[in-house]
Formats: structure tokens, C-alpha cells, sequence
């Protein structure tokens, strides 16, 4: 085993675990690790191919003088639906326009332009104004970012995967992980970001980046954290034809489309009406009745394995060529899979979690020593979000996490070095296909935890992850298998979080859609999970704030 030391060591590639360390660096953290699972750029939806780039919320009334901070506050507060917390969407909101400009002046991104060169803003999924601020072109992005940790002085560290974190008398101090060779490595450090991303990964059908299977959820629950709000997942429409894995451009709804379902499904008012709401969000929401469509194409799919088939040549093409991204979608397809002149197959996609680690103002998770940040956190988020909100989270609360952490490093020290054993020895041969269990939890999280859920689904899927954690608890693995082995530990654990507050909560209510509960509470509540006794304990508090 190498042992590395380190005043911050931050976990997860993406661009909240880059603000977080350069953050750390300029707060006077003299060493600096980032840890990334797989090689640069591998990690993190925000360099994915599936994406045009990114989109922040930011008000600064740039463009439309009548919106502002307390437009944007309460566009969140309505979109969470009682279960965020005001005092960290209001930090977000106060902080954004900053963080926009450190983007710019920091990283040298560029913003996105209209004709008249001044800075593009559009409108965001759930927002009531065109406040999301474009960054296109994402290996441009991604090579800025890149560019930008040794020139503020930050250690990569790549294809290492961070599997345990290690604990001095109750404080996070450091993390033990494997590099790509299978080797050990002991990390002893004043503080711990966590930067992991979300867990969409985790279900059959996803926009996911590769590996991203709830691991920041995984380690924060065995680590003592809480969790909250992980039932709230956001899905998306995408295809599954001609193109896996390219997004459905929600826009296209607004020009009514040839859909064409197998079955006749019963929809309130005309079905052109519907798609119109929709189309002003890209999640699966039931904060309109648009959520009956896409449990409709989910069930068809579910059902006879296809998809639902869309043919946009019905539209005329000059009406799709006013769409400002629709040059750069058909980029996205081979010639000979052009989408307008080949039938398109949509289901529900696994798209981002608006649920995750419970945080303070400081980014804290009530563990000393380790903090969290990004995706892999709750709060400023609740049952639906803002489209280009998430960005403006992971850049507000990773650089919060980075300054923070860089203080409680200078401030306590370096712990004292705990031991650390491999997880019940090492075997010489395994029992248990790490594959085939989390491809089989994923079959169960995208069939029974999707956009139409149930009492009876719920129960049974939460049944059979119970029934895989038990055998998994029972396994010892073999050495080269240690990173499988504990990306197994992850999804179990984050499919049985997501299974258990689903089935808890007893209504409807934004991306959280009851079959048999389909009506939405008057009273707001918060479910909150932990892992205790060997088991996620869940149970419903008043607020993000309370106990």
C-alpha cells in the first residue's frame, strides 16, 4: 500500500470537483489531489457527448431588466415544492452571477452569443424567465477545465477509484483507493470533497457517464452521512432509435410531431394540449397532466420493448430549422440516421438526481472533515429543478466546499493515520458476478422506479436489492476485483435509498409519480435516509433543515 498525504483531496472529475479544488488551491491548500475514477474527461455529464454544452442560471437582469434574485429564489422555491431549503437556494441565487464570471475570468470559458454579440439567455425547464446563460461546445469546455488544474497548481490523480473513506476519532481524514493496476492507496488528508456526481447510472436506460453508479452516495451513507430527497430522479424522453442515447429535444413537442403508440391511452383533453406543456420542461414532471404521456411511452416500452415511434417529417422542415440547437442535433446523427427523415423511438431515460448528501451553508455533511458538493448533494433542489440550476449549484457549493475545506485543513491538521483492511481479506476465487448484479438492479430500478410508480412494484424491487445486498454482505472478493466490488456496494445501496423513500412517500409530487397516490399532499415533507444496523433507515421530517 502507498501512503499519500494531502491538505484536500477531492473525489469525482466533473466540474464541480474542478471548482472545488481550484477553490481549495487559492484558499491556501498547499496540496491539492483530484481524484477521478476514470481517465480526465470520462467523468461527469458536463463533458458528455449527449450534451450541447452547458446551460447556468444566473439573474443578473442582463438581458430582461424585470427579472432578478428574487425572481430566480422563488422560481426554485415553486419548482421544489416545499422540499429544498430556502437558505441554500437562496445562496445559490446570490452567488450564481460570480460564478458565472469566474467561469469566464478563471477558466477562460466562453459564453454562447446571439446576433447582436451579447451574451445568449434562455429559458430554463420550470424558470418563468429566459435567465440560463449557454457555454456550447463541449470539448472546448472540457479542455479549458483541463487546462486549468495544473496552472492553479492542483495534483490529477486519474483511473483512481476512491473506495473507502478513513476515520480519525469520529473525523473524515483521509481515503483509501485503487488505481488502475489494482494497487492500494492510503490518503491521509485534513479535509474530503465529495464531488461524485449523481446515480442515474444505476437504472437500465440512463444519460449517465460511464461508472456513475451512486459511489458519493455509497460512501457518505457507510460514512455516517444523511441523504435526502433521493426518490426525486429526474427522467427524460430520449431514443432508443436511430441514435441510443441521444436526447429527444423537448422543443420538438411544441410542433406536434406523428407519435404513434400500440395501445389507445386515455388522455385528459387533447393530446396536442399536452405535449405544449410539456415541452416547456425536458424531466418527467407530474406538476401537469404532461406526466401522463410519458408514463404512457414508459409502459408501452415496458410492454413491448420498442419504444414509442415520433416522426418529425410531418413537421415542416423550416419550422425545425427555427429551433436555435437543431443544426447541432442532427449533428449528432450519421448521415443515414438523419431525424427528420427517419422514424425516431423514445422511452424514459434515467437523466440526473435532484436528491443526494445533506449539506450546510459551509457544504459540510455533518461528518468533520468531509465535505460535499454537486450532484452528489441535496438542497438547493427538491422535487423538480431549474433547468441550468444544477450548474449553478456545482459552481456556488464546489467553490463553498473548496474554501472551507482548505480552512479546516489549515485550521485542525493532518489526522492520525487509521489502519485499513481489505474488505473481509481477499478471496482467490468469487461467487458472486458483479456485472450481472448491477445490470440486474438496473433492470429492477428502470422497470418498478421509474415514472409510473406503485405500491406493488416498489415492494418487489425493494425486495429483490434487499435479497442481492444480503448475498453481496456474504461476498469476499478477489483482488482484481475490488473495483467492481465496490461499485456493486454503491448501486445497492443508492438503488435501495431511491427504492425506500419512493415507496415512503404516499402521494405524488414533481418528478415523484404515485400510480396509486397520483394527488399531491397539502403538507410539503422532506424524507431523509441513513445507513444504520446494516440497513437504509428512512423516515419524514418537516423540512430540509430538520431532523
Amino acid at each position: 500500500m502507498r501512503d499519500i498525504s494531502c491538505d484536500v483531496l477531492v473525489v469525482g472529475g466533473g466540474e464541480t470537483g474542478i471548482r472545488a479544488a481550484v477553490e481549495a488551491r487559492r484558499c491556501g491548500a498547499e496540496k491539492v489531489i483530484l481524484a477521478t475514477k476514470g481517465a480526465f474527461g470520462e467523468a461527469g455529464v458536463i463533458f458528455s457527448d449527449i450534451t450541447f454544452g452547458w446551460d447556468m442560471q444566473a439573474a443578473t437582469g442582463e438581458n430582461d431588466p424585470s427579472d432578478s434574485k428574487e425572481v430566480h429564489l422563488e422560481d426554485i422555491m415553486h419548482a421544489a415544492q416545499g422540499t429544498c431549503s430556502r437558505k441554500l437556494a437562496s445562496i445559490v441565487v446570490e452567488e450564481a452571477p460570480q460564478r458565472l464570471r469566474d467561469l469566464e475570468e478563471l477558466f477562460g470559458l466562453e459564453l454562447y452569443k446571439g446576433e447582436n454579440q451579447k451574451p445568449r439567455q434562455v429559458y430554463g425547464c420550470f424558470s418563468s424567465k429566459n435567465r440560463s446563460y449557454q457555454f456550447v461546445r463541449p470539448k472546448e469546455i472540457q479542455a479549458k477545465m483541463k487546462e486549468s488544474i495544473p496552472r492553479f497548481g492542483v495534483t490529477l490523480m486519474e483511473n483512481l477509484m476512491i473506495a473507502e473513506l478513513l476515520f480519525d476519532d469520529g473525523r473524515c481524514c483521509g481515503a483509501v483507493g485503487f488505481d488502475e493496476d489494482g494497487g492500494d492507496i492510503r490518503f491521509l488528508s485534513g479535509a474530503v470533497i465529495l464531488a461524485t456526481g449523481g446515480a442515474a447510472g444505476i437504472y437500465q436506460h440512463n444519460f449517465a457517464s460511464p461508472g456513475m453508479c451512486g459511489d458519493g452516495y455509497g460512501l457518505a451513507l457507510l460514512g455516517g452521512c444523511t441523504l435526502a430527497n433521493m426518490e426525486f430522479l429526474q427522467f427524460g424522453l430520449g431514443l432508443l432509435e436511430p441514435k441510443y442515447r441521444a436526447l429527444f429535444l423537448d422543443r420538438l413537442l411544441y410542433l406536434n410531431p406523428r407519435i404513434t403508440f400500440e395501445e389507445e391511452h386515455e388522455f385528459p383533453g387533447r393530446l396536442e394540449d399536452m405535449l405544449e406543456r410539456h415541452a416547456k420542461h425536458f424531466p418527467f414532471s407530474c406538476i401537469d397532466e404532461s406526466c401522463l404521456f410519458d408514463a404512457a411511452v414508459f409502459k408501452e416500452t415496458l410492454k413491448y420493448g420498442k419504444g414509442v415511434q415520433v416522426e418529425l417529417s410531418a413537421i415542416p422542415l423550416e419550422k425545425l430549422e427555427e429551433i436555435p440547437v437543431w443544426d447541432l442535433y442532427c449533428g449528432w446523427f450519421e448521415k443515414d440516421k438523419n431525424p427528420y427523415e427517419n422514424p425516431l423511438r423514445i422511452t424514459l431515460f434515467a437523466h440526473a438526481c435532484n436528491g443526494g448528501i445533506v449539506i450546510n451553508e459551509k457544504a459540510e455533511t455533518g461528518v468533520p472533515g468531509l465535505y460535499a458538493a454537486g450532484e452528489a448533494v441535496t438542497g438547493p433542489h427538491g422535487a423538480n429543478r431549474l433547468g441550468g440550476n444544477m450548474h449553478a449549484a456545482c459552481q456556488v457549493f464546489g467553490t463553498r466546499a473548496g474554501a472551507n475545506a482548505a480552512s479546516f485543513a489549515k485550521t485542525k491538521g493532518l489526522g492520525n493515520i487509521p489502519s485499513w483492511m481489505l474488505p473481509k481479506g481477499v478471496s482467490e476465487s468469487s461467487n458472486l458476478d458483479y456485472e450481472a448484479v448491477k445490470k440486474q438492479a438496473g433492470k429492477l430500478m428502470w422497470e418498478n422506479v421509474n415514472v409510473a410508480r406503485h405500491e406493488e412494484g416498489l415492494k418487489g424491487a425493494l425486495k429483490e436489492l434487499e435479497r442481492l445486498w444480503r448475498q453481496f454482505k456474504e461476498e469476499t472478493p478477489e483482488r482484481h476485483m475490488l473495483r467492481k466490488y465496490y461499485e456493486t456496494q454503491s448501486t445497492l445501496l443508492t438503488a435501495m435509498s431511491i427504492t425506500k423513500a419512493a415507496l415512503m412517500r404516499k402521494e405524488s409530487r414533481g418528478s415523484h409519480y404515485r400510480e396509486d397516490y397520483p394527488d399531491t399532499k397539502v403538507q410539503s415533507f422532506v424524507m431523509k435516509s441513513r445507513y444504520s444496523g446494516g440497513e437504509i433507515k428512512v423516515w419524514e421530517t418537516d423540512s430540509y433543515d430538520e431532523e
